[in-house]
């Protein structure tokens, strides 16, 4: 005695991502007897029936999406999907990952840190020249190291 029913858990197998340009197997299957019969959706279209793997060659952005089984069982007549399969189809050029550069506060505090840095250079050499203890040559090159150091500084 042959028991006819299904379908029953239809399953539907494959990527979930994928490059641009390459080949997009999804299978699908269901306990069904007799055997169930099957048809593709994407996003909610058909786009194939009477196979239980779906094969694109050379995939597209525009293949990303929801991807649907359906299975049939002639005899009981009963229909029965998969669950909803989401694809990503990636492009070659894809948005990069953000940098873990210096955070906008980090980049503020080093600006103020130049700007004191060099406000005490001039500061201190405008002190040591009307205290008399260095010469105006001393004072130039004293100037020269304090512009050298700040711009060092704001560099790195």
């Amino acid at each position: 005695m042959i028991v006819n029913y299904g379908p029953e858990k239809v399953q539907l197998k494959g990527p979930n991502k994928i490059n641009i340009k390459d080949t997009l197997n999804l299978t699908c299957s269901a306990e069904s007897t007799p055997s169930a019969t099957f048809s593709w959706l994407h996003n909610g279209i058909e786009i194939l029936s009477d196979s239980a793997e779906y094969v694109k060659e050379e995939v597209e952005l525009s293949d990303s999406g929801n991807y649907t089984c359906q299975a049939l069982n002639d005899i009981t007549e009963r229909t029965s999907s998969s669950v909803v399969h989401e694809l990503t189809v990636k492009g070659i050029c894809t948005v990069p990952e953000p940098s873990s550069g210096l955070s906008a506060g980090a980049i503020a505090g080093i600006v103020i840190a130049c700007f004191v840095l060099m406000a005490v250079a001039v500061g201190g050499g405008y002190f040591f020249y009307k205290k008399k203890y260095v010469g105006y040559f001393s004072l130039l090159r004293m100037c020269a190291i304090c512009v050298f150091l700040v711009t060092t500084v704001a560099v790195i």
